[in-house]
């Protein structure tokens, strides 16, 4: 009987401090007043002030973070994203966007594109930036870019780039004066590496109009 008793009372007390709990919760005291996003895309930041700016009012024990998180990452622009509560009243959103590494011409508009050339943006959203362009005719010739450009390991090189383009069945990388790296998908990282020293080393003594750098053999123009 005393065991009954005693169990009773447990039920009782924690069924009580469960309610209470709920109670208080679900008080205004952890109604969300403050939201703070940083991140250095101001455009960036305010869409995504506007996206979250109805939670503020919201419970914020019941704010899903992951999912949200799941939603904002959508956005092409950004590249990682959390959200972190900080109790009783505030939600804390960090993000970090996309960085520029190529413009990519298609048709008469000029898009922004990571690493990966990753469409993010139009070149219109920043200030302008000195980095190539990339100037593709088909779905298969951005696939070949893309490679091409995932092999450029040389950022001296990579500095001197004006553009990438598709010219008849080979690949150009057109430097910032004009000459031309004739080149293809299947040229490898050290070749571009070695080919960009031997270009340094031999620039100064002759003219240069460009350089096929596919074969082991260079050709100098």
């Amino acid at each position: 009987m005393r065991k009954f008793i005693r169990t009773v009372l447990v039920i009782s007390l924690l069924s009580g401090l469960i309610y209470f709990s709920k109670q208080f919760i679900e008080t205004d005291y952890f109604k969300i007043n403050e939201i703070t996003v940083t991140g250095k895309n101001n455009l960036l930041k305010d869409d995504i002030i506007s996206k979250i700016e109805n939670l503020k009012g919201e419970n914020i024990v019941y704010i899903n973070t992951g999912r949200m998180e799941e939603i904002l990452g959508k956005d092409v622009r950004v590249k990682k994203i959390s959200i972190r509560k900080v109790y009783p009243s505030k939600l804390i959103v960090e993000f970090e966007e996309r960085e520029p590494y190529v413009y990519v011409k298609k048709g008469n508009d000029i898009f922004l594109a990571d690493k990966e050339l990753n469409l993010f943006g139009h070149i219109s959203e920043i200030e302008s930036k000195n980095i190539p362009v990339i100037i593709y005719t088909d779905e298969d010739s951005l696939k070949d870019i893309k490679i091409i450009l995932s092999k450029i390991k040389n950022k001296d090189l990579y500095d001197m780039i004006s553009e990438i383009r598709k010219n008849n069945k080979t690949y150009e990388l057109i430097l910032k004066n004009g000459v031309k790296f004739i080149t293809d998908s299947f040229v490898s990282s050290e070749k571009y590496d070695s080919r960009y020293k031997l270009y340094e080393k031999i620039k100064d003594e002759q003219t240069i109009n460009y350089m096929d750098i596919r074969f082991k053999d260079v050709n100098v123009k």
